[in-house]
């Protein structure tokens, strides 16, 4: 009887949230499913969203200035107009903020390429690569992956 007690708390364990997820893509499709998908789940506070590096970057900084909560998680679109995925990863590991230390990336892509794929898993910071649309298997995976436990 206590394995079933065990299986059942673990199947109806209450994860805590986190503060602040953002997204930074340009596809307000895929803002819309990110959006329904993370309020389903209730894994955040708060969802953002900007449609390109640089907004997400004037977000952040906007965060820091206002004393609001900075993302705990960033998912990141490769390509996008104004500036992409990669040049977003370059200007926020210039943001010398502490608050920015404990920032988890995953970058997202509707591309196969496997040059972009090298190139998001050699640079620092980014936690994991995960093509789009993201689904709740993916995102479980990226759970673990950025925070160390399932959800």
């Amino acid at each position: 009887m206590g394995s079933v007690f065990r299986i059942l708390e673990a199947k109806f364990s209450v994860v805590e949230k986190i503060d602040h997820i953002l997204f930074i893509d340009d596809d307000a499709i895929n803002n819309h499913l990110n959006k329904m998908l993370m309020e389903d789940l209730e894994l955040s506070h708060k969802i953002s969203f900007a449609l390109n590096g640089k907004e997400g970057l004037d977000l952040l900084q906007s965060c820091l200035d206002n004393e609001m909560a900075i993302p705990e998680l960033i998912f990141l679109d490769i390509n996008m107009p104004v500036m992409d995925g990669f040049e977003f990863i370059h200007r926020f590991l210039e943001l010398k903020d502490k608050e920015f230390e404990r920032v988890q990336i995953c970058m997202l892509t509707t591309s196969h390429s496997l040059e972009e794929l090298e190139r998001a898993n050699s640079l620092k910071r980014v936690t994991c690569f995960t093509p789009k649309p993201l689904n709740e298997d993916q995102l479980k995976e990226t759970w673990v992956k950025c925070f160390g436990q399932p959800f």
